[in-house]
């Protein structure tokens, strides 16, 4: 609506007096809307972050079944000796295979061996029931780690398989006629 000038050239406001608004309630509205939509985000990252650590948490829970179960086998990417940088395995075929009570062990071997025996086989090859065997879970870090002893022919291996997230793992094999050896890899469901 326009004002007209009076005869001095002056505006008066229209008839009705001036236009009024309620400051004080415009701006609660402002105020309440911005901040509905400064929280939205955060709302939204706290979701994001809680399904994250739910699925997370279910799939350490699989994990877990299975190697309870003890009917899974590891398969291991790289090999790290004692000495020496890491070796790829991917076209090397290795496994560690857990069936009920026995576990069947069939990976190459790089490093230092301090005794060997004339049918002395390159790599490590062990099978049978482990003389002892143990499972500790850290469900806040999402870890399993399971420890055994088990004899093979012409040596006694300490094995122990650190398994971090749903599938990745790390497999460190101490024996007495050999150089420590890692092997990092993924667990995998055994093949029926």
């Amino acid at each position: 609506m326009k004002r007209a000038p009076n005869c001095r050239g002056e505006f008066h406001p229209p008839a009705g007096g001036p236009l009024k608004t309620n400051n004080f309630n415009s701006m609660k509205t402002i105020a309440v809307i911005s901040l509905l939509l400064v929280s939205i985000p955060f709302y939204a990252q706290n979701t994001k972050k809680e399904l994250k650590e739910a699925r997370k948490a279910e799939e350490f829970k699989q994990m877990k079944e299975i190697i309870e179960a003890r009917d899974f086998m590891f398969v291991a990417d790289y090999a790290l000796p004692t000495s020496g940088s890491s070796i790829s395995l991917t076209t090397n075929p290795n496994h560690l295979t857990f069936s009920g009570d026995s576990v069947y062990c069939d990976m190459p071997f790089f490093g230092r061996a301090y005794q060997v025996d004339f049918d002395f086989d390159a790599g490590i090859d062990f099978s049978g029931i482990p003389h002892f065997f143990d499972v500790t879970e850290n469900e806040r870090r999402n870890k399993i780690l399971v420890r055994f002893k088990i004899r093979g022919d012409f040596d006694l291996f300490n094995c122990s398989l650190t398994i971090t997230g749903v599938e990745s793992a790390t497999l460190t094999i101490n024996s007495n006629n050999r150089a420590s050896i890692s092997y990092w890899g993924k667990i995998k469901e055994k093949e029926k």
